[in-house]
């Protein structure tokens, strides 16, 4: 299993990659799961750590289900294996 820090990595990784795959920028994301910019950009860049109930609304503001959102962070490219 990833330690904390890895793990918030790959998700900011999957938010980044599902919001692009959707054309949706970091300030139109930002604001329909209101939050701002510069969290998102954060997030995003594994730099922040955040709640289930945040990943939650920024799954809902880019229209997937928040295990979707959570299984892609587990296809993160560079993710390491579990010893």
């Amino acid at each position: 299993m990833p330690d904390d820090e890895d793990l918030y990595k790959q998700i900011g990784k999957a938010i980044q990659q599902l919001r692009r795959q959707k054309n949706i920028s970091q300030t139109k994301l930002a604001k329909r799961a209101l939050l701002k910019h510069t969290y998102l950009t954060e997030l995003e860049s594994g730099k922040r750590k955040t709640s289930l109930r945040t990943l939650a609304r920024i799954a809902r503001a880019m229209d997937v289900r928040l295990v979707d959102l959570l299984m892609a962070a587990c296809r993160v490219p560079g993710r390491k294996k579990p010893e």
